[in-house]
């Protein structure tokens, strides 16, 4: 079996809110919690103005408001933020402009933990948010 390409990667599953049956996260049981998507989490990062920038649990609590639930699965959104900003770097190397790209830095700063796990060096990142005026 073929491994997955980041553009297949990005295509999977549709967001879904679920009831946590047990303490997960610091999360109790009954919180109702956002499971995501590729897709929905690249569209939410180009809903970020230019210039400014909002955390990861700022950003996971946006998702979780606009779905009606508690919060939104830690795990799974730090997995589509890569799958999302891996996906950019491959079109940016396919001359994709980059206001066609999700701005992944605008979450993704560079002392996230998830950083050290991106194919790709994270300078680029400080790049765009200094070109924003954000760092």
């Amino acid at each position: 079996m073929a491994k997955k390409t980041w553009a297949q990667k990005r295509e999977a599953g549709n967001p879904e809110v679920v009831v946590m049956q047990k303490l997960m996260w610091g999360m109790p049981p009954g919180t109702k919690l956002l499971i995501s998507s590729p897709r929905e989490v690249e569209a939410a990062l180009f809903a970020i103005p230019r210039g400014t920038t909002l955390s990861l649990p700022e950003f996971r609590a946006q998702l979780a408001t606009a779905h009606g639930a508690d919060a939104t699965c830690p795990m799974t959104t730090s997995m589509f933020l890569r799958i999302v900003a891996e996906y950019g770097m491959e079109q940016l190397a396919k001359g994709v402009k980059i206001d066609q790209v999700a701005p992944f830095w605008r979450v993704i700063s560079p002392q996230e933990k998830m950083v050290a796990k991106l194919t790709f060096d994270p300078s680029f990142s400080l790049a765009q948010r200094i070109a924003e005026g954000i760092d």
